[in-house]
Parts: structure tokens; C-alpha cells; sequence
């Protein structure tokens, strides 16, 4: 059963040269002609008790059908309690926000090292950490992305200083380790 007033306009009607103003296909979606002719889709819609004029974009760049689908999801969202144009402001927003860049694992040992520093008795600590990364570390996966670095990478840092400095290739190791804990977390 079709409601009444709902489906007024026909494609025809949209595509034939239309006198300036609204005109409705019903439950709230109209066509809005401009005295210079052009037309645009506009859905009136209360949402929290407040009547709002929702854009539904240019005709014929949203065609008849993409409207009447626009409208009917928006209703569906203030059926649901939602409000379907902050939902639009906000994931607009979020598509204007940069996505955040990964650091290589040179700044992401530069940040742990900051994190780490105040609870360090000792200054030479920092100082031990950043030279011994430096020298075995950042020629191998210094300037690779934090996300890539792989075992396998772990293991091209430490195989040619594991037989012949031991003690140095487990200090590279336990401080590689919270450098990719902190980029996991």
C-alpha cells in the first residue's frame, strides 16, 4: 500500500523544465528548483523534535532514485534515534583529520627513550641506549616504518654481533623489545 502523497513526482517530471520552487514527492523529500533552473534534492526531516532541511545534493549528479534511497536510509537513522546529520558532520570530520603517521623505529626509539628517561637512576642509561641502537640497530631498520620491522629484521640486527659480542646483542635485544611493545600498544 503506498501512503498517501508519497511518489508524487515521476522521473518525468524531475527531467522536464520545472517552475522555481519545491516541489514533493512525499515523506518529506522535495525537489527544490532555482529560478536559474537548476535543482537540488532537500529532505525536511524532524529530528529531536526540531524540523531540519537536509541536502541531499544537485540533481542530476544524485538522481531521482539515489534520493528517494538518501531519504528512506535518514528516516530509518531518526527511527533508530539517531541523528543522520551529525553522523554526516562527523565522519566528514574524520575524513579531514590526518591519518597519523608512523614513526620509523629510529623515533620510536627516540620517543621510548623520553618515556623511559625519568626512571632511569642514571643518565648514561639514555646515553647507552640511543649508542648502542645507533651503532647496531638504525643501519639495518633505523629508517624502516615501526609497523614493518620484522623478526626477521630483529634477527639481521643481532646474528652478525650474537656470536662474537654476546652481552652487546642481548642489550640490543632487550632494548629493541620495549620499542616494539610501545609500537604495538
Amino acid at each position: 500500500m503506498v501512503k498517501r502523497g508519497v511518489g508524487i513526482l515521476t522521473a518525468l517530471k524531475v527531467n522536464a523544465p520545472s517552475k522555481p520552487g519545491r516541489h514533493g514527492d512525499g515523506d518529506g523529500l522535495y525537489l527544490n528548483v532555482a529560478p536559474s533552473g537548476s535543482k537540488s534534492w532537500v529532505q525536511r526531516i524532524v529530528i529531536n523534535r526540531h524540523r531540519r532541511n537536509i541536502g541531499l545534493g544537485p540533481y542530476p549528479a544524485v538522481s531521482f532514485s539515489r534520493a528517494r534511497s538518501i531519504a528512506h536510509d535518514n528516516r530509518a537513522t531518526v527511527a533508530e534515534t539517531r541523528d543522520p546529520v551529525a553522523e554526516k558532520q562527523e565522519s566528514c570530520a574524520a575524513a579531514r583529520r590526518p591519518a597519523p603517521s608512523i614513526p620509523t623505529f629510529a623515533e620510536a626509539t627516540a620517543r621510548v627513550i623520553e618515556l623511559h628517561r625519568p626512571t632511569w637512576s642514571n643518565p648514561k642509561h639514555a646515553a647507552q641506549w640511543e649508542s648502542t641502537l645507533a651503532t647496531y640497530a638504525y643501519p639495518l631498520i633505523g629508517r624502516k616504518a615501526v609497523d614493518s620491522v620484522t623478526p626477521a629484521d630483529a634477527m639481521d640486527v643481532l646474528t652478525p654481533i650474537w656470536t662474537t659480542k654476546p652481552e652487546t646483542a642481548r642489550r640490543v635485544r632487550q632494548r629493541m623489545e620495549p620499542v616494539m611493545d610501545w609500537a604495538v600498544t
